[in-house]
This record gives C-alpha cells, sequence and structure tokens, in this order.
C-alpha cells in the first residue's frame, strides 16, 4: 500500500512540476515589445567615440522600468541598440538619447566622490534626460542614423538635435 501512495506521490510531483515550468506563470517573454535594428555613428570633432555608451530613453515613460536600448560605440564610431538579446534593436517610437563617453586614461574617481566612473569626455552634456539635447525617432522599419558629430558647433547652438536617418 506504502508503495502505491508512492507513486501517486511522484506523479502528482511531476505534473506540478511541468505546470510550474511549462503551464502556469507569465512567460519572461509576454511583456516583450517587438524591436526593429538600429545602429548609427557617434564622433567627436570628427573621431569615434569608441567605448561611449548609448541610451534610447522612450520619451513617453520616463520611469525607470521602462524598456529602454542601447548600444557601445566601437572603434569605427558605429553601435548597435540592444533592448532585449545582443543587437536585437529598438522598439518603436520617440527617444531622448544619453551618452556617456568614458576616459580610458583615467580612473574611476575617488570615493568621497558621487561615482566611481571614469571622468565623462563628454563632460555630463548628454548625460542624462534633463540635459541632453539629442533626440530620436524610430519607426517600424530597420534604421542606420546618420553619423552625428557631439563636438560640432551644431552640437553646442542646438536646444535640441533630432538624428537622421542615413
Amino acid at each position: 500500500m506504502c508503495h502505491k501512495n508512492n507513486s501517486v506521490l511522484m506523479i502528482l510531483v511531476g505534473a506540478g512540476l511541468l505546470i510550474a515550468m511549462f503551464g502556469c506563470g507569465k512567460s519572461r517573454f509576454a511583456d516583450r515589445k517587438p524591436v526593429v535594428p538600429v545602429r548609427g555613428t557617434v564622433l567627436f570633432n570628427g573621431k569615434p567615440t569608441v567605448g561611449a555608451v548609448i541610451w534610447f530613453h522612450p520619451l513617453d515613460d520616463p520611469t525607470p522600468k521602462a524598456v529602454s536600448s542601447r548600444g557601445s560605440v566601437g572603434s569605427d564610431g558605429v553601435f548597435e541598440l540592444t533592448t532585449y538579446t545582443k543587437a536585437d534593436g529598438s522598439p518603436a517610437g520617440e527617444y531622448v538619447i544619453t551618452a556617456y563617453w568614458p576616459d580610458p586614461f583615467k580612473k574611476p574617481r575617488n570615493e568621497d566622490e558621487e561615482s566611481d566612473l571614469p571622468p565623462d569626455l563628454l563632460q555630463g552634456r548628454f548625460a542624462t534626460r534633463q540635459v541632453s539635447i539629442l533626440r530620436a525617432k524610430i519607426g517600424d522599419k530597420p534604421v542606420e542614423f546618420a553619423p552625428v558629430d557631439l563636438g560640432s558647433a551644431e552640437m553646442t547652438k542646438s536646444r535640441e538635435y533630432h538624428l537622421r536617418e542615413k
């Protein structure tokens, strides 16, 4: 009799595990927004901003939980946005863009300062949603933005700068 109860118990435990794994609960992919490939080139005074981190933050959702996309600038000045998996792109929408370009030759700041990050070669001009003048619109088709030079006179004179497609 004891053997029969153990078999039933094993079947119930197995069924419970299968339901938990496949049938119940929310899929980790359920809330994903569709994305399109997005890439662009970021320069400073005509040279690639190698290692700069570019973030696309949705204009319509300023909360920290908003789905944002990010990319790192390579040696050629090109970045590709990532939202869920490497270089998958970004959801459609309007964005404010932030940029942080860590100085590769300087160590992180001292312990008594606010941040433990290396100094920003862009001097914080594009570091937050509140100060960045960079904007972009992404539709439902792949996008390649024209190169943007963050050190140009156009950048220093603009109140708002919209990335343009190539």
